[in-house]
């Protein structure tokens, strides 16, 4: 999943007449979404190059980007994962990496409250984001 998500975000993949072309704006914030209740154990690479691509995609500019994280929490101390859920310590490194970042739980009850939290990130993030040049 991690590779694919930085292979679409790739320079190759978004020059004129490829697939993803006019995907990635220079004068619009990223938003990337992650829900799962497992690791990602299929893609190469570390959370840090994961981190380093997402944000050369973005001209270098880590605050146009916002990551949102709904993976298992069994790292909390309440988690609402079962004890038995893979800790998925890669994912949950990647999305904190971000300085607009927000994680919950893919195993609470509701999500109205991380969609709210994401929300709010997103349209501050917006507000802030001064495009380069």
């Amino acid at each position: 999943a991690m590779s694919a998500m930085v292979g679409a975000l790739s320079d190759d993949l978004g020059q004129p007449g490829s697939c993803n072309e006019g995907f990635v704006r220079d004068d619009a914030i990223l938003v990337v979404t992650i829900i799962t209740d497992e690791e990602d154990k299929g893609s190469t690479g570390t959370p840090e190059g994961w981190y380093a691509n997402i944000v050369a995609s973005k001209k270098g500019d880590a605050s146009a980007v916002v990551m949102l994280g709904l993976v298992n929490d069994v790292d909390q101390p309440a988690p609402s994962c079962s004890a038995q859920a893979e800790d998925a310590v890669k994912l949950r490194t990647f999305v904190e990496m971000f300085p607009n970042h927000t994680r919950g739980s893919v195993c609470a009850p509701s999500f109205n409250t991380f969609f709210e939290d994401a929300v709010a990130l997103i349209d501050q993030t917006c507000d802030e984001f001064v495009p380069a040049g």
